[in-house]
């Protein structure tokens, strides 16, 4: 992060033309001078940025730019700085305040004035070596930082930088080692020496300086080959990238880099796939390794060397024939084989479909292998729906299908397979036409033909084909006469089809609730959550519904429970019995059934008593769960309010979060829970969620008021500024907070905040 900072800092301050003018007047710096100086805000900073416009012609108003850098204003600050830097050597005058600002709060101030000391140069060194000694950890750190950028004088900063090393606090020693980065070639021999060092971090650092320096000594290839099997990925990631260029031999780097494809981490895989990519034409050595690791027994060293593979796009086609092999022990559809052989491109299709006639190869990974070259492949896979083997243009079919969106130019050759005597061939035609975004209407007649095939996979791909581009008035009889289809798969697909139409699907209320009783648990589940999501239009499945809530399969439970919550009737039948629910022992449906409890909001309120041991559940999830339920249900807000302090204190921070939304959607009814939501501000985990709430609750009481004068005197700014808000929401209950809002106000060099100071004095006062 810091090194992007830094990166862009640099171009900011070294690419910006700031070409002087010519001979420009001594009276017009005087007055942008004077202008610095002004207590006009806009003033001040439209004379910084004009000088810092000037470049090494401001230097007569140096005086004034130093002014700047104590200015609070982060434009006059900035545009400042940026003159000096621009002055460079002539600016040693500013040497003392940029260094004060390495202690800055800001660590953007502190890493701005580091550069700028470097681009005044020699003259900041000795006093840079000095700060490196500060007892300010923050002003140590911007002199290492700054030191970086010295490479020019490279000799004079880098015994101090190598001492760094050693520190005993973890940021100066990494400071130093990045600085030390920075300087380049001048460095290496200290960055040698680092790889010893007891701070994993400092190692990593120096490896990947090491990196930029050519061949390396024997004794230092032999530590960062020991650093390759550390336990730290980024370290073993810094070591590949360090060796690749440090004179090893061709063979063990093969060696080295084509194991470490097979890492367990991403960033060690990664350097290893880049390092390859640098043996250029020696590459193929690597090939050949990668293709032998593709035969391994485990999967992980066979995915790594797919995704090495894969990374060298069309150059390795000539190891397609033994990824396809591969791709026979892969589980997943989408393994890294298969993405591989995508990356391949075109040129392997023709591979791919002559290994759809291998028995042993698996039709969808093939498919998904086809699909993963995108859009140039769709020619050629149009082009083998006409090839003379079956299993080619099946395998084209599914990879067709498997593409997004399903491009349209394949729709004719679609159509004229479905007559084909396959019924996979059709089955796999019908699928990728359901994909395509738009088919004509005539072709929605052909497919709808189809919903009577005799293979009822052929079936279930023609109904939601149909279901998805023919018009509702059409579909709906077909959808609601497939329900009675023998195929289960059918009938499945036929709910789908129903819950895809949307509202039209409401006339088919009576039909679904009959499929409630269907002997098949995916069809009882489908049916289910269609009503659902049909809303009040399935008031009338109610009951049934009910009855599903005692199914044996989980799943139908699930969707029995999650549908109640959304259709219309809120019964104390239906609420007792989502009530009794909490009591399953699959927390899938316990979480359904808390979910529509509290979709039926206040009507569920008898349940509170059932949702409150909830709270002291062991599963944080089902904890959160309850009290976004408890919040919705408890009809008493201010009993809701002290459940929802209760769960601020829980252990999990997904829970106080979900506590502190709750109450902020209580707004001023919840100000009972401020002084608890306050003391959260000061938790990296639950400031925003505090703050949130805090912010939507817009009120507190006297309860709250001395946890918030202990805010006052907060080093967080936030916490302050809400301490400060907060007391004047109490108001006259707050006189206590008088004395210490006064002098804070007379103390502070801030208008804003005395501004404020002043406002909630006011308030408290009125």
């Amino acid at each position: 992060m810091r090194a992007r900072f830094v990166l862009a800092l640099s171009l900011c301050l070294t690419t910006v033309d700031f070409a002087p003018a010519d001979d420009p007047p001594e009276t017009t710096i005087e007055s942008l001078a004077a202008d610095l100086e002004s207590v006009e805000l806009e003033t001040r900073r439209d004379a910084a940025y004009s000088l810092a416009k000037l470049g090494p012609d401001s230097r007569p108003a140096l005086d004034a730019l130093i002014h700047g850098l104590a200015d609070r204003d982060e434009q006059v600050w900035m545009q400042s700085a940026m003159a000096i830097a621009r002055i460079g050597p002539g600016a040693d005058s500013a040497i003392n305040s940029l260094i004060e600002n390495l202690a800055d709060r800001d660590e953007q101030r502190r890493y701005r004035a580091a550069w700028v000391l470097s681009r005044i140069g020699s003259a900041s060194i000795d006093p840079l070596i000095s700060a490196a000694q500060d007892e300010s950890t923050q002003r140590r750190v911007a002199a290492l930082d700054a030191m970086g950028w010295m490479a020019d004088d490279s000799r004079r900063v880098i015994p101090t930088l190598a001492a760094a090393l050693n520190d005993d606090q973890d940021e100066i020693r990494q400071q130093a080692a990045r600085s030390l980065v920075r300087l380049g070639e001048s460095a290496c021999d200290v960055l040698a020496t680092a790889l010893t060092n007891d701070d994993s971090q400092v190692k990593t650092i120096a490896a990947e300086g090491l990196a930029n320096c050519g061949p390396l000594s024997e004794s230092t290839r032999q530590t960062l080959l020991e650093m390759t099997a550390d336990e730290d990925p980024n370290l073993r990631a810094a070591s590949l990238t360090a060796l690749a260029g440090s004179g090893i031999s061709e063979a063990r780097l093969v060696d080295l880099l084509t194991t470490a494809v097979a890492d367990s981490q991403h960033q060690v895989r990664s350097a290893a796939i880049a390092s390859l990519h640098r043996l250029g034409p020696n590459a193929s050595i690597a090939m050949n390794r990668l293709r032998k690791m593709l035969s391994d027994p485990d999967s992980s060293i066979r995915s790594g060397a797919a995704f090495a593979l894969g990374s060298l796009g069309a150059g390795a086609l000539p190891a397609s024939d033994a990824l396809i092999e591969a791709l026979k022990k892969e589980s997943s559809p989408n393994s890294e084989v298969a993405r591989a052989l995508g990356r391949i491109g075109p040129g392997v299709v023709p591979a791919l479909l002559r290994a759809a006639a291998d028995p042993e190869q698996s039709a969808d990974r093939l498919a998904v292998a086809l699909a993963n070259i995108g859009p140039l492949a769709t020619e050629p896979l149009i082009d083998a729906l006409r090839d003379a083997s079956t299993e080619a243009r099946v395998s084209a079919a599914q990879a067709l299908a498997e593409m997004s969106p399903v491009p349209a130019d394949a729709l004719p050759e679609l159509v004229k397979c479905l007559d084909d005597p396959s019924p996979e061939l059709r089955r796999a035609s019908l699928v990728a036409m359901g994909r395509v975004r738009v088919v004509p209407d005539a072709t929605t007649v052909r497919l709808a033909k189809l919903v009577e095939d005799a293979d009822d996979r052929v079936r279930s791909a023609a109904v939601f084909a149909v279901a998805t581009h023919g018009p509702a008035d059409t579909t709906l009889p077909m959808l609601i006469r497939a329900l009675e289809d023998d195929s289960p798969k059918v009938r499945r697909r036929a709910i789908d089809g129903l819950q895809a139409l949307g509202e039209a699907a409401a006339r088919a209320v009576k039909p679904l609730r009959v499929a409630l009783k269907d002997s098949d648990p995916g069809v009882r589940q489908s049916a289910a959550g269609t009503l659902g999501s049909l809303g009040d239009a399935a008031e009338d499945a109610s009951d049934d519904l009910l009855n599903l809530l005692s199914d044996p399969e989980i799943e139908v439970r699930i969707s029995a429970a999650t549908s109640l919550g959304q259709i219309g009737t809120h019964s104390p039948e239906i609420c007792q019995a989502l009530g009794e629910l909490l009591d399953d022992q699959e927390e899938l449906v316990l979480m359904a059934a808390l979910g529509s409890l509290s979709e039926i909001g206040p009507d569920a309120a008898d349940s509170v008593p059932t949702v409150l041991p909830l709270l002291r559940d062991p599963r944080p999830s089902v904890r959160s769960a309850a009290v976004k339920c408890l919040a919705r249900i408890e009809s008493d807000r201010s009993k809701s309010v002290t459940h929802l302090i209760t769960a601020l204190e829980d252990e999990d921070w997904t829970v106080r979060r979900d506590a502190a939304g709750a109450l902020g959607e209580l707004g001023s009814d919840a100000r009972a829970a401020v002084p608890t939501l306050f003391e959260l501000l000061a938790s990296e985990q639950d400031e925003d969620a505090a703050r949130g709430a805090l912010r939507s609750i817009d009120d507190a009481g006297p309860e709250a008021v001395p946890v918030l004068i202990d805010g006052l005197q907060s080093e967080d700014r936030r916490r302050r500024y809400y301490a400060l808000f907060l007391l004047g929401k109490v108001g006259p209950d707050a006189k206590e907070a008088l004395p210490i809002l006064k002098r804070l106000r007379d103390e502070t060099d801030s208008e804003r905040f005395r501004g404020s100071y002043q406002r909630a004095i006011d308030a408290i006062e009125k």
